[in-house]
């Protein structure tokens, strides 16, 4: 079996070949495809110009007699010239930090493989001499045999074996430099150089033997070793092609990373990948002492970060590398280069070293200090697109212009998600040091909102490598959005931007200033998107002055809003939303209390502000507000007009699709920046225009409120605030008209009509307010009072007796006496009535006083011997009756004179009533009969009898009482004595009925039961 396989493996492998050739796209060769036999090698050595080099000569003789090369078989002829490993790697350092040090020699360094160039060997060279010579001379006028796409070049075949030829398989030139990189120029490049040694003018030195790479157009024709349209190599192959290196850092940190060698054998001879090239060559020049490299390679691939690529070396080391890798930065999305540039500087070696490892004649002992040629590597990146635009609405800003285009060198990355520094993918945050400490780079930009604004801030911003799919990204934008999943959550100081309070407009503009607010801050987000790059710039949040709410309140807070979503999804041209609002507030919200005095006092708004309308400024209940909806009972929850009329249930619900459909019957908070002569002597001076304006005829019946034909509310207030210093302006008017008041809500006992009620306030002038009855109409209990109504003028509150205005509201009223009324026998004196208005500016309720007569100056009514008197007073609020205090009293007396004696007798009787906040009243009642005899003047005697009853209500948890008096009073006087006689009796009688264990005392009950007891047997 052994002897049939070896017999069989030639021309299997002969069909394998030929195959290959049907099927993949020919290989630029300058022979067709066949097998040659390696006839002999030979080892070329020439001291005087350091000559080294293997020579295998293919399909050769030598013919011993004339000592000539000639052909030994059919075919071509061919040479391969195999020379020393042309280059070294070594270990690389940081160059960026201060803690980036460098080691004592001896470096970490590798050396490369053999390198090998094969050559056609034309039949009219031949026969050749056998010369160095001559053969170096045959070979610069030989075409190569090279290799345009990957694959590992074959081993070169033992001798007396066959190789291939011109096919797949053909042995090609292949030089490994730099380190585990593969190389093989161009079909039509030459090699030149020279055949004897080259000595100075003196012939004192001797130039180092090299080949240099070169161009030519024929076989014949002159080397051309500087043009560079067809100077040009490949990188065929690497050891690291097609593997996944965990770590660049084995065997050591390198100019160039596996993932490098990887992309590059891809991007200069993957034919399949679109965007494949080759590489320039500047030079190229190979010696036994290593190659002198000037390379230069540029792609655009999809799918591969690596665009350029360019490696100096001299002498087989590196002193100059530089690798870029197109990227993103993100969210911004602009178009960035992670730069990385390997060079060779000096540096001072620490610590002892020796140089035995160098030298094996002698050691020599170093002390640290002395300059050592390291190789130093530094990061950095470059913003290649530093400006961009945007259509979509998430972010205020349509315009970013990076101004920070390089960054200062990088420290270690920080990575974020799956990946590491060495693998270059993925995404990391550019970092620096800075001070001996580490920090993000932060890029300055320049950025336009939708007025054509410029703010000017700084920004933190990831590194997204481009070949980064969207499977990877999708933690990555999650992440950043503060979602924590694979990817741990980016801590918000990373995504937060400081504005300063510069002024941004967040939303489309209608007017200058509409949507503009000023900006403490911008927390960033992150939006998937198609196209390159596949994610978008967000607004997640902003910390916002509202300058309406700042004028209004004075308070310099920041609030936080975020887009609405309504607004986001809009076609371009629309809003999204009839409310034309455009963000929300996040989270709680702290109450907007306006200040009394900045609104004129009579309506304090407390309203809560959920968004920001363009047209409306701040509004509430903001879903249903965006859908087109007004609800002034949501909006204005706690509103009280007058101090107790609730605003947002006498204003109906509005419902409108656009704006201006909604016209003033939705109040409007907004502000305006402006030029504005104040009248202070300055001229024009930038002012805020802070405006609130609410008009509307859509009042509705509500318990104490009930508007009538033509009723109407309005509210119109205007903050003026200097921007360079002084004392804010303001005008406030407001009117409510045509509406009247009952009190109380559920027993109407008086209704109140007003025409208007009317206020104006502003700088520098107190408070004007106006007032005005249209009726007045007492209900219920008070009814009977109806009959007095013609003596209360309708017009008392318009011009009222006294007005009195303070912080706290207005009051308002007056105290009219009527004239005493005698008919007959018929006698009503000390009338009066009186009323009063209170209506406060915050707080309370309005509240309402109505008095005939005062206690401490009842009517009187006589008629003959009777006679009576009594007052009574009513004080209500919107919300309950506070106080109600009446009292009569009645009685009838009697005189006799008959000369000798004299008498006389009274008997009177009354009742008090005082009903107290909180339900607690009084009620007493009493009687008193007296009766006097006087005989001659000498003698008398008097007698009064008294007997009250008062009862008090519990309050508070306490106990009623009644409580009651009864006292006899006798006077007897005579001539110049006198003596008086009381005899009184007071009973209190509080709580509940007692109970068992009081009225029962236990000896009684012991008895009781006794009684009861079995008798004894």
């Amino acid at each position: 079996m052994p002897l049939i396989r070896s017999l069989l493996a030639a021309p299997l492998d002969t069909l394998r070949q030929i195959l290959r050739t049907l099927i993949e796209p020919p290989v630029p060769s300058p022979v067709p495809l066949q097998q040659q036999r390696l006839a002999f090698t030979a080892e070329i050595v020439r001291a005087d110009d350091l000559l080294v080099m293997t020579l295998e000569a293919y399909n050769l003789a030598l013919d011993e007699t004339t000592q000539q090369l000639r052909a030994d078989g059919p075919g071509d002829a061919f040479i391969a010239v195999r020379l020393p490993p042309q280059h070294i790697v070594e270990e690389t350092f940081a160059d960026g930090g201060t803690d980036d040090a460098v080691t004592a020699p001896p470096i970490s360094a590798r050396l490369a493989g053999d390198s090998r160039l094969v050559f056609h060997v034309a039949p009219a060279l031949l026969p050749l001499a056998w010369s160095v010579d001559a053969i170096l001379t045959a070979l610069g006028r030989s075409a190569p045999l090279v290799r345009d796409r990957t694959g590992a070049p074959p081993p070169a075949p033992g001798v007396g074996r066959p190789g291939w030829f011109g096919g797949l398989a053909s042995q090609v030139t292949a030089i490994e430099a730099p380190w585990r990189l593969v190389l093989s120029p161009h079909p039509h490049t030459r090699w030149a150089h020279a055949a004897a040694p080259v000595r100075d003018a003196a012939g004192d030195a001797v130039e180092l033997w090299h080949t240099r790479l070169g161009v030519a157009d024929s076989a014949n024709g002159p080397v051309d070793e500087t043009a560079r349209q067809r100077r040009r190599v490949r990188a065929v192959h690497s050891p690291d092609f097609g593997r996944n290196a965990p770590s660049d850092t084995s065997p050591f940190p390198a100019s160039l990373s596996r993932k490098d060698r990887r992309e590059l054998v891809r991007l200069s001879s993957e034919r399949s990948l679109r965007g494949h090239a080759s590489v320039a060559v500047d030079q190229l020049i190979l010696s036994a002492l290593g190659a002198h490299l000037q390379l230069d390679g540029q792609w655009n691939a999809p799918g591969i970060d690596l665009v350029r690529w360019q490696h100096g070396a001299t002498l087989g080391r590196d002193h100059h590398v530089k690798t870029v890798r197109r990227g993103y930065l993100f969210p911004c999305g602009h178009r960035a280069a992670l730069f990385k540039v390997t060079e060779r500087k000096l540096a001072p070696a620490p610590g002892r070293w020796s140089a035995s490892a160098f030298s094996h004649t002698h050691q020599t002992v170093h002390e640290g200090g002395g300059p050592q040629a390291y190789l130093r590597t530094r990061r950095f990146i470059v913003v290649e697109q530093p400006v961009r635009t945007y259509g979509h609405r998430h972010v205020p800003f349509t315009r970013w212009a990076f101004r920070t285009l390089v960054t200062p060198p990088l420290a270690d990355s920080e990575m974020l998600g799956p990946g590491s520094e060495a693998d270059e993918a993925g995404a990391f945050w550019p970092r620096y040091e800075r001070d001996g400490v580490e920090q993000d780079v932060v890029f300055e930009v320049e950025a336009t909102d939708r007025e054509g604004r410029t703010s000017q801030f700084g920004v933190r911003q990831l590194f997204v490598f481009a070949s980064t799919g969207a499977d990877a990204l999708a933690p990555i934008i999650d992440a950043y959005n503060g979602i924590a999943g694979p990817v741990p959550a980016v801590p918000e100081q990373r995504r937060r931007s400081d504005l300063d309070l510069q002024r941004v407009a967040y939303a489309l503009v209608r007017e200058p200033g509409d949507t503009a607010l000023d900006t403490a801050s911008i927390l960033l987000g992150a939006l998937r998107a198609t196209g390159s790059p596949p994610f978008l710039p967000a607004l997640a949040s902003a910390e916002v002055i509202v300058p309406a709410v700042r004028e209004i309140t004075g308070a310099d807070g920041a609030s936080t809003i975020r887009y609405d979503p309504h607004y986001l999804v809009a076609p371009p041209s629309e809003f999204g939303n009839s409310g034309e609002v455009f963000a929300r507030f996040d989270g709680a919200r702290a109450d907007l209390a306006f200040p009394v005095q900045k609104v004129g006092g009579l309506v304090a708004p407390d309203l809560t502000p959920q968004g920001l309308s363009r047209r409306f400024g701040p509004v509430g209940d903001v879903e249903a507000f965006a859908a087109g909806t007004f609800n002034p009972a949501a909006i204005f929850q706690g509103v009280n007009l007058l101090g107790g009329i609730p605003l947002g249930e006498i204003i109906a619900g509005f419902e409108f699709e656009w704006p201006e459909q909604a016209g003033l019957s939705v109040p409007g908070l907004t502000s305006v920046r402006k030029q504005r002569d104040l009248g202070d002597g300055r001229g024009p001076v930038p002012v805020v225009e802070t405006h609130y304006l609410w008009e509307t005829g859509a009042l509705v019946k509500q318990s104490i409120f009930e508007p009538d034909p033509g009723a109407r509310f309005v509210l119109d207030a205007m903050l003026v605030t200097p921007q360079q210093g002084g004392t804010p302006l303001f005008e406030v008017n407001g009117a409510l008209e045509k509406f009247q008041i009952t009190i109380p809500p559920d027993h109407a006992l008086i209704a109140a009509r007003f025409d208007h009620v009317r206020f104006s306030a502003g700088s520098g002038r107190k408070l004007d307010v106006s007032l005005q009855f249209a009726g007045l109409e007492f209900r219920g209990a008070l009814a009977f009072v109806e009959t007095l109504r013609t003596y209360i003028p309708l017009d008392g509150f318009i011009d009222p007796p006294y007005l009195d205005v303070d912080t706290d509201g207005v009051r308002a009223g007056y105290s009219l006496g009527l004239p005493t009324v005698g008919i007959g026998i018929f006698v009503l004196q000390d009338i009066s009535v009186a009323a009063g208005f209170h209506l406060p500016f915050a707080g309370g309720a309005a509240g309402l006083r109505f008095a005939f007569c005062e206690r401490d100056q009842p009517f009187l009514l006589t008629v003959m011997a009777f006679g009576g008197g009594g007052f009574f007073a009513l004080e209500l609020t919107t919300g309950e009756v506070t106080n109600v205090e009446a009292a009569l009293e009645f009685g009838a007396a009697v005189a006799i004179n008959l000369g000798v004696a004299a008498g006389k007798a009274s008997i009177t009787g009354g009742v008090y009533y005082k009903r107290s906040q909180g339900g607690a009243f009084v009620l007493s009642a009493y009687f008193r009969a007296a009766g006097e005899l006087s005989v001659l003047g000498i003698i008398s005697v008097s007698v009064e009898l008294y007997v009250g009853l008062t009862f008090l209500s519990k309050v508070d948890g306490g106990q009623s009482a009644l409580t009651g008096t009864a006292t006899v009073t006798v006077k007897i006087r005579i001539a110049f004595f006198s003596k008086t006689v009381s005899i009184g009796i007071e009973r209190r009688f509080a709580g509940s009925d007692p109970s068992f264990a009081e009225m029962v005392p236990v000896p009684q009950w012991a008895e009781y039961c006794a009684a009861f007891a079995p008798e004894p047997v």
